[in-house]
């Protein structure tokens, strides 16, 4: 990528260096403490979820039911070994307070900035969300490949609305979030100059929603300028 692209860098950035193959804090972070004892408890009740789960497969295994090996199933099997894993998720946030201030301003930044804006990452017992969004930290080498994709993703934005005559030169990150979905989606912030007429442009700043899929397929689910935001009430979960 282009240097130009990023972000300056910082030495306030705050940001939870991520492990994107797990999209959770590496072993060591400092941005949670094992001493927090809603962590523990949270951690508790998992071990017995999966405990729970390792006794009914057990009896699932002698009540003698033959198991269906047809390689053909495969897309069934997916889908099923998903539909297991949704309970456990939705069991963990239930037993997160409905009160629970981290967790409340976590989810009414995202309402109000629709993913593009966020303070600071989600601490460990919000990250079993589905689709929880996490901040790209541009100076951490375990993000490098997170540099790869929105670059391309970029390029790919600006070909798009050259296509449309919207012409947009002296691109430049401001920020960037993202979210796994078979890929990862990419809440770009950036700043271009727009091309009104041979000798005039205008400085903008835009957003776009941009998903990288696995494949490398890059598909553009958002793109629009940046609006004000509306503040919004707290929630509950």
């Amino acid at each position: 990528m282009d240097p130009n692209l990023l972000p300056p860098s910082s030495g306030s950035d705050k940001s939870v260096e991520l492990s994107c193959s797990d999209s959770l804090p590496p072993s060591g972070s400092s941005s949670t403490d094992e001493s927090d004892p809603k962590r523990q408890k949270v951690e508790e009740d998992v071990k017995v979820d999966s405990n729970m789960e390792e006794e009914n497969d057990d009896e699932e295994d002698s009540s003698g039911e033959i198991e269906d090996d047809d390689d053909d199933d495969d897309d069934d099997d997916d889908a099923m070994e998903v539909q297991q894993w949704i309970p456990k998720v939705r069991t963990l946030i239930k037993r997160i307070p409905e009160d629970d201030e981290g967790l409340q301003r976590y989810i009414r930044k995202i309402k109000e900035s629709e993913g593009f804006d966020l303070d600071e990452n989600p601490l460990l017992e919000y990250q079993m969300f589905a689709c929880a969004i996490y901040k790209v930290d541009f100076s951490s080498a375990k993000h490098a490949h997170h540099v790869d994709n929105i670059d391309r993703c970029l390029n790919h934005v600006v070909d798009e609305q050259k296509k449309q005559g919207n012409q947009l030169e002296s691109v430049r990150i401001q920020k960037v979030n993202y979210s796994m979905d078979i890929g990862y989606n990419y809440y770009i912030t950036f700043e271009a100059k727009k091309k009104l007429s041979l000798d005039e442009e205008e400085d903008k700043v835009y957003q776009a929603k941009v998903h990288h899929s696995i494949w490398k397929d890059i598909n553009i689910r958002v793109f629009r300028e940046k609006q004000e935001q509306q503040q919004q009430p707290l929630i509950k979960v």
